[in-house]
């Protein structure tokens, strides 16, 4: 019978795969610490764009559309809380505008009163920043679709 034989020297194993473990978890830190820089250089973005901004006659953003081959003006408009899309006139009398964003979907007819197609039904925050998708239809025919920024009112207190 061999005698067995002993040594301060330690055995290695043959590793049998790759050691994720370190690239993981520094991929985890760049993330999170890219998450975390996102929020506050996209909101200074915002503030800056919304500045930048040319504002219409009810303090919102006012952008030229190719609506059926005429280009348009129009403003998305803030009615206290509300948003309509303001323009001198209707493409066509059954024309009506789709509005998506946060708060859901409406569709807004024209406002002979106020020259605007709604306002919304839904409240947002006036000195907020929306993202909001328009679609521009006239019966099945879409006139303009397309996704822009109702820049929020600028606040004289700096609060907001």
């Amino acid at each position: 019978m061999p005698t067995p034989q002993f040594s301060d020297e330690p055995r290695t194993l043959d590793p049998k795969g790759r050691n994720y473990r370190l690239p993981l978890i520094i991929l985890f830190a760049l993330l999170l610490i890219g998450v975390v820089a996102y929020i506050p250089l996209m909101n200074a973005w915002k503030e800056e764009q919304s500045h930048l901004a040319e504002r219409g006659q009810y303090q919102g953003a006012l952008y030229t559309l190719d609506l059926d081959g005429q280009e348009t003006s129009i403003e998305l408009a803030w009615a206290g809380p509300h948003l309509a899309v303001a323009m001198d006139a209707p493409p066509t009398p059954e024309t009506v505008v789709q509005i998506q964003g946060s708060f859901g979907t409406e569709t807004l007819t024209w406002n002979d009163e106020y020259s605007v197609f709604g306002p919304t039904e839904a409240t947002l925050d006036p000195y907020g920043h929306h993202k909001v998708k328009l679609t521009f239809e006239s019966g099945d025919e879409v006139l303009w679709s397309g996704k822009l920024w109702a820049w929020g009112i600028h606040s004289h207190d700096h609060h907001h």
